[in-house]
């Protein structure tokens, strides 16, 4: 669950994972004490992205001894069965995606970036480059020359008729 729980964060920008103690369902609200937490109470992780199912809210940790000093306080988590609990900061471990400063950091709810969105505008600009071949070989194969009297002055003796569709073909060949 912490390998799945770092994947999601680089891939949505931040992702939490719920550290679930058994007998600790209604306090959740409530910071973690470990004096509380009994021997084999540890029933695992919740993994949560932050698009569906964990967001923030607008109260901040304020003590700045607290290593989570500025990032919010709590946490919603919202369930497969639309059911929203509210969530103490010291009981979900944090994975965010890559940082960015603190004016975007706020903008995006206190998570980071996916990394996905650095190489996206690259992949773009590949998939357009390729299309663009693609479309330029279909064109090549639509388009041809048509010319009335082509037969008659290439059977030509005349130079200049048969340099004129030289000339003609080099000019199209060169666009």
């Amino acid at each position: 669950k912490f390998i799945e729980a770092m994947k999601w964060g680089r891939l949505f920008g931040g992702a939490g994972a719920l550290i679930m103690i058994d007998g600790h369902e209604g306090m959740l609200d409530q910071p973690l004490n470990l004096e509380h937490i009994m021997p084999d109470s540890f029933c695992g992780l919740m993994v949560l992205d932050r698009w569906s199912g964990l967001s923030p809210t607008g109260d901040l940790v304020t003590d700045h001894r607290d290593p989570e000093y500025g990032l919010p306080k709590y946490y919603n988590i919202t369930t497969q069965t639309q059911e929203t609990f509210k969530v103490h900061h010291s009981r979900l471990l944090r994975f965010i995606g890559r940082d960015v400063p603190r004016w975007e950091k706020q903008a995006e709810m206190y998570w980071g970036v996916s990394e996905v969105e650095h190489v996206f505008e690259e992949l773009r600009k590949r998939d357009n480059i390729s299309w663009n071949v693609v479309m330029l070989t279909f064109r090549a194969n639509l388009l041809a020359l048509k010319m009335s009297d082509l037969g008659q002055t290439l059977t030509s003796t005349a130079p200049q008729a048969q340099q004129q569709i030289y000339n003609t073909l080099s000019a199209q060949n060169e666009i």
